[in-house]
């Protein structure tokens, strides 16, 4: 089933459906809330919808999880795209 909905993910990825690419990795989250990629895949995703105060929690999973793989170009980009989403993110009400 993850194997799916990680095949609908990049589908609807490359055709810039967004909304069904996010519903897919929240699908993948639900089934394995550890899968790295998908923590890293729907922050950047809902990054780039603005959707910033839930994008820092699974980029912040995300680089905790890529912070136990020997992948250094990967735990940069983790960490830049939520540095990124941080400072883009408003100021609690």
């Amino acid at each position: 089933m993850k194997e799916i909905q990680r095949a609908l993910a990049r589908v609807y990825s490359r055709k810039n459906l967004v909304p069904g690419a996010i519903a897919a990795y929240r699908r993948i989250l639900e089934l394995d809330p550890q899968d790295a990629f998908a923590q890293f895949s729907l922050g950047l995703l809902l990054s780039q919808q603005r959707a910033y105060s839930e994008a820092v929690k699974h980029l912040t999973l995300a680089q905790a999880l890529y912070a136990q793989t020997t992948n250094v170009e990967l735990q940069r980009e983790v960490r830049r795209l939520l540095e990124s989403a941080r400072r883009a993110e408003p100021p609690p009400a």
